[in-house]
């Protein structure tokens, strides 16, 4: 049994509004990132590069959806859904995993530094 067989098939008459809420989100979402990173004290410029990418890429797809012709949709929407996850994990890899890292690390330098004053007495 493929995918096929337990999904039904997207109209495609929906596919066209599908991508244009799928931009509207993706404003969304630049939007809270560029707010939550005005709220940190010191604004790293790997975020504002993240920020100009993502604001470039759905600038672009916004045009090309509404300059395409209906024939492109589901090409559109099968590109849009790879580009869209491939950025993702690179987010994901690049910025979230080291921040974890780093806090991870100094949770347990923390927890370490207060059972060694424990131990010392």
């Amino acid at each position: 049994m493929n995918l096929s067989q337990l999904l039904p098939a997207l109209a495609a008459d929906r596919v066209r509004p599908n991508l244009r809420i799928g931009i509207v989100l993706r404003w969304i979402t630049i939007a809270l990132v560029a707010a939550g990173g005005m709220l940190t004290p010191k604004l790293g410029t790997f975020l504002l590069y993240l920020v100009a990418i993502a604001t470039a890429y759905n600038g672009g797809v916004m045009v090309l959806v509404a300059r395409a012709p209906a024939t492109w949709d589901r090409r559109l929407a099968i590109a849009v859904t790879i580009i869209g996850g491939q950025s993702l994990c690179l987010f994901l890899t690049l910025l979230l995993v080291p921040a974890a890292y780093v806090k991870l690390d100094a949770l347990e330098q923390s927890l370490s530094n207060k059972q060694l004053k424990v131990w010392m007495g």
